[in-house]
């Protein structure tokens, strides 16, 4: 094995001195008098003892006399911020010659934990003969050396030379790498022949692998690195680096975090999770008392998660564990860099403490790259090239308003792959785009040192994708402990201002291009888009509230005020939604009037109608004076709604009229689309209303119909959700629960929570009818439990009076005491527990319903155009174009054909159809 001096000399990178093999830096391992130390920090002998009476700097008393390790130097030094020390070279110890080419792999301090695939993957890549130069990369902390030492331990019996392990982390230059590879193979210089020659003819010979670990400080010497792997076809190089050599032949392998476990896991969960093991693991090495219970589980799943599953960063964390319970670790964990200190003393400088493990990559970027990095660190859950562009770009002029296009609503924001940047203001220059390269290559720096990463989803694509989405456009992030350290230097440069005044207007103008699309709430895309940057747009609200202008403030509420409510956070937008009321004459007088009809919006849903009423009456005055036809179509349409949950129907349906006219003046397609199909879906819900099935029936096939080819799957869904109810009114509960489920598997678990309470209810009326007694009395509290959380009391009367009944029938039949506990249990339910017992309602097996020959008035008139072309052996798609209404459309309709045939296939309902003369 190498010698202590060997595996511990591990040191931090500074511009040193020409000449030596390592610089002038300090060796982890060498040992320094208090003014020797003075002298390599350019303290006094006095200041240095201060520091170590104060504790700041160790030390250790030997004959009378102080002794300082050189990698404390180095760390107080970072601590204290000065520059990194040097000491003469004459204290530089060689590293000794040997010629025994056997294992020399360092010892581990601790046991491995997870890894299995990453290993196995290594070892893949180094057994191949093609391949002879393999790159580890991945950030400070991420475990790169150990990952590469275990490979090597498994793997050295297959090289008759074995495995050699190489440190050059206390190596500076990259002109003194190849001298420092020679000196630790015990090869001498010899005047006049080439270094990397000379090394080569050794190792030619050889059937070794080789380690070269910690070699991003010397980059530039990569292309003599490489020649040598050339040289040497019998030598496997194993490289560690935080940024790749970026050479011929090199394959690269990023290693990851750690896996991690679910929020709220189990104890057996979080063992079963890399990131969790290996906390409980370094805890228990500390204190073997520790036990992991069901309460401090889910603690340690969010402490890891928070660190994103970095292994030295668990470490660290698990260190203090024997003095801060898990609970108060993760609460004390919003300052990362602060609580993770005091890592093993024998650790190398940088491995300290995470600050000084990002320091050390940091320092290593040029200042370009670092101003970039210091603005990046700005986005919280990532970023996208455009929003780096114009955050980091170096034209960027900062106080610029975003551009919110006021007027009438002619641009498409589903088409762009990426928002469009702010509007910059009179005279200000204009922000670095696309076409110049500075911000790209720097990007392209900071993710080749690993300081930034790039997102991938679970499928290996970039997240997410189309319409109104990314379209597939590449998105970055730092992990958590890397982007604390940025903000720290950011907070401690004057360009903090500029820069989060940038990524404040970047965020306005991306909400506000999507804005339209978010207020009809008719296709999923542009709310995906915004949250998959939920928490950049978070922090744009907090940076406005305190720093304004008040009327970008406002803007950027009124733009997010339907995507909240789009995704279930209804409270949330509600209190964001009272601040902008508040400032609402600074707002201009499109934002007013928007925001207006939120506001109207909000009353609606807390069931308060003659307030809505009003507050819509004030805010469609005010759209009129704007003269933009999608916004006040929406705003009818919002009104008309409120309206006809009070019962006024024929005043709603003014509103739906006029709403559906002036959907023809609105020039997108798409656009055009939800809002005439939102126009006549509510007109058949004030049908419904009157009674009129028939008529309702028609408007919801026609706003399907307009919907048809338009990817608007929400406004698809809740005319599905109109039909469920349409079809409850006619007495065909099998229909009413199909509908109904396929409604909530659309939605899923972040939709709209009001949609998911009424499809619940519609389900819990079919089990109750069934006499499904128990389910229907969980279904029907689990739906009271989703209103009461999310504050809505907006339902139609005749719902309310067909739910009370239910539920008086059901109390009947079980008894107080039954209903009482059940009840109950229903209101506990989690929204996918709720959902798994809704999913479980069925109507009993039956024999085939008979159906009376010559009966075609069991059927509407669409659904006996279909079954006619059913018949004929059409598919849905060949239906939908003969008919003009969409497949999703004539999908519903042949399950309703089946389900009143009391047949399971399409063709059976053909047989019987044609034997009964139904055609």
């Amino acid at each position: 094995m190498v010698d202590d001096q060997a595996r511990a000399d591990r040191n931090e990178p500074h511009g040193g001195e020409p000449g030596g093999l390592a610089g002038n830096s300090i060796p982890d391992r060498s040992v320094l008098s208090t003014s020797e130390a003075a002298t390599a920090l350019g303290l006094s002998e006095e200041a240095i003892r201060r520091a170590i009476a104060g504790g700041d700097l160790a030390a250790t008393r030997q004959d009378a006399t102080l002794r300082i390790q050189g990698g404390e130097v180095v760390r107080f030094a970072r601590q204290q911020n000065l520059p990194l020390p040097l000491v003469p070279r004459s204290r530089i110890v060689p590293l000794p010659a040997i010629d025994d080419l056997a294992s020399e792999l360092p010892t581990p301090g601790a046991s491995l934990v997870g890894r299995d695939t990453e290993v196995a993957r290594l070892i893949t890549l180094l057994e191949d003969p093609a391949i002879g130069l393999v790159t580890l990369t991945g950030p400070g902390g991420i475990g790169k050396t150990r990952l590469a030492v275990a490979a090597a331990e498994a793997i050295q019996g297959r090289f008759a030379d074995g495995a050699r392990f190489i440190d050059l982390s206390g190596v500076t230059r990259a002109a003194d790498a190849i001298p420092a590879i020679a000196q630790v193979l015990g090869l001498r210089e010899t005047a006049g022949q080439d270094q990397v020659s000379q090394i080569a003819t050794f190792l030619r010979a050889k059937d070794l692998l080789l380690i070269l670990d910690n070699v991003e400080q010397i980059i530039d010497a990569a292309p003599e690195i490489a020649r040598m792997a050339r040289q040497s076809p019998g030598t496997t190089l194993l490289i560690t680096s935080r940024a790749p050599l970026r050479v011929r032949g090199e394959r690269e392998m990023s290693v990851p975090p750690l896996p991690l476990a679910n929020r709220g896991a189990t104890p057996d969960e979080l063992l079963a999770s890399d990131a969790g093991r290996l906390f409980v693991e370094r805890v228990t090495a500390r204190d073997p008392s520790f036990v992991v219970d069901g309460q401090n589980a889910p603690l340690i799943a969010e402490i890891c998660a928070r660190l994103d599953g970095l292994p030295l960063a668990i470490e660290l964390a698990a260190a203090r564990a024997k003095l801060l319970p898990p609970r108060q670790l993760r609460d004390r964990l919003e300052r990362t860099l602060t609580l993770l200190t005091r890592g093993d003393r024998d650790a190398p400088p940088r491995h300290l403490t995470m600050r000084d493990a990002v320091a050390w990559s940091y320092d290593l970027l040029a200042p370009e790259e670092q101003r970039l990095f210091r603005r990046l660190a700005i986005f919280a859950g990532g970023f996208t090239l455009d929003a780096a562009e114009h955050v980091g770009g170096d034209g960027f002029a900062s106080g610029g308003k975003g551009e919110r296009g006021e007027g009438r609503t002619t641009n498409n924001p589903l088409r762009p792959t990426s928002p469009p940047l702010p509007r910059r203001p009179e005279g200000a220059p204009p922000p670095v785009r696309s076409d110049s390269p500075s911000v790209l290559d720097r990007l392209e720096a900071l993710l080749d040192q690993s300081m930034v990463v790039r997102e991938v989803g679970s499928d290996g694509q970039t997240p997410p994708s189309g319409r109104g989405g990314l379209g597939g456009e590449s998105r970055f992030r730092m992990l958590e402990t890397i982007r604390e350290f940025g903000l720290e230097r950011l907070q401690a440069d004057e360009e903090e201002g500029a820069a989060r005044s940038a990524h404040a207007s970047y965020f306005l103008a991306l909400a506000h291009a999507l804005r339209p699309l978010t207020t009809s709430n008719a296709t999923r895309s542009p709310i995906d888009r915004l949250a998959v940057d939920d928490a950049n747009l978070s922090n744009t609200l907090v940076w406005l509230d305190e720093h304004g202008p008040a009327a970008d403030f406002v803007a950027l509420i009124v733009a997010c005020w339907s995507y909240w409510y789009a995704v279930g956070r209804l409270r949330e937008g509600e209190q964001w939604l009272e601040r902008a009321l508040a400032r609402r004459e600074a707002a201009s007088p499109p934002d007013r009037a928007r925001l207006t009809i939120d506001a109207g919006e909000l009353l609606m849903l807390k069931g308060e109608s003659a307030r809505a009423d009003a507050t819509f009456a004030e805010g469609l005055a005010l759209l009129r004076a704007v003269d933009d036809p999608f916004d006040l179509a929406m705003g009818l349409i919002s009104s008309g709604a409120s309206l006809n949950y009070g019962g006024h129907h024929a005043e709603a349906d003014a509103h739906f009229e006029e709403a559906l006219s002036l959907a023809d003046a609105i020039d997108d397609a798409v656009l055009r689309a939800a809002v005439a199909g939102g126009a006549l879906s509510n007109l058949s819900v004030s049908a419904r209303g009157q009674g009129d099935l028939d008529r309702a029936a028609a408007n919801s096939e026609d706003a399907l119909r307009r919907y048809f080819g338009q990817d608007l799957d929400l406004a698809e869904t809740r005319t599905l959700m109109d039909l469920a109810g349409i079809a409850n009114d006619q007495g065909d509960l099998r229909l009413v629960v199909e509908r109904y489920q396929a409604c909530l598997e659309r939605t899923g678990e972040r939709g709209d929570m009001r949609l998911i309470a009424d499809a619940l209810t519609g389900i819990a009326g079919a089990a109750s009818a069934w006499g499904q007694r128990r389910a229907a009395v969980l279904i029907f509290a689990a739906a009271a439990a989703v209103r009461g959380r999310e504050g809505i009391a907006m339902r139609l009367p005749g719902d309310v009076a067909a739910v009370d009944r239910h539920v008086g029938e059901l109390r009947e039949a079980l008894g107080d005491e039954k209903f009482a506990a059940a009840w109950d249990e229903g209101a506990a339910l989690s929204l996918p527990g709720a959902l798994a017992v809704a999913a479980t309602v069925a109507s009993l097996p039956s024999s085939p319903t008979p159906v009376p020959s010559g009966a075609p008035f069991l059927f509407t008139r669409r659904e006996q155009e279909v079954l006619r072309l059913l018949a004929m052996g059409q598919t849905d798609r060949d239906i939908a174009e003969a008919l003009f209404i969409g497949p999703r459309t004539v999908s519903w309709h042949v399950s309703a054909i089946l389900g009143k045939l009391g047949v399971a296939t399409r063709r059976e309902a053909a047989i019987r159809a044609q034997a009964d003369g139904l055609l």
